[in-house]
């Protein structure tokens, strides 16, 4: 019978023992996993507050004087692949920052040539190239005669 009864104390022992590694391990598993599940948290926080402020106080890729780059966007470019065409030029550090300023701010980009500088960001940039170069405005001008030029047509009969 001592036998037997140290036989059963042995099991409950190991009953105890796997219910106490079982409930270490659940334990140990909800703090890695609420460990996760902060730095996710955190990680996410940060990179978005640095997209935000990368868009609304952008910084330039250089600093001041910079150096002139010379970039012409062509007719029927889209802002994303200007933004890219800035980034592989090393204008701007994220195309995806600029693409985001331009829908933002509503700037319209127009085609032309513009010389940039490395120490502009990205929304000065986006500034210059939302007005339209002499050399359109001129060639539109040519085009259609202004007001002025109608009206004294009229009264001059």
């Amino acid at each position: 019978m001592a036998g037997h009864r140290k036989e059963r104390t042995s099991r409950q022992e190991r009953r105890k023992v796997n219910k106490m590694v079982t409930a270490v391990i659940g334990v140990s598993i909800r703090i890695i996993v609420i460990t996760l599940l902060v730095m996710l948290f955190y990680t996410g926080i940060t990179k978005g507050f640095s997209f935000g402020y990368d868009i609304f106080a952008g910084t330039a890729v250089g600093k001041a004087p910079g150096r002139d780059i010379t970039i012409v966007v062509k007719e029927g470019e889209s802002p994303a692949t200007v933004g890219k065409r800035l980034e592989a030029a090393g204008l701007i550090a994220d195309s995806s920052i600029f693409l985001v300023q331009q829908i933002f701010y509503d700037y319209k980009i127009y085609p032309g040539e513009y010389t940039l500088n490395t120490s502009m960001t990205s929304k000065e940039m986006l500034i210059k190239m939302n007005v339209k170069p002499e050399t359109e405005k001129a060639s539109e001008e040519e085009a259609s005669p202004s007001q002025e030029e109608e009206t004294s047509g009229e009264t001059s009969e």
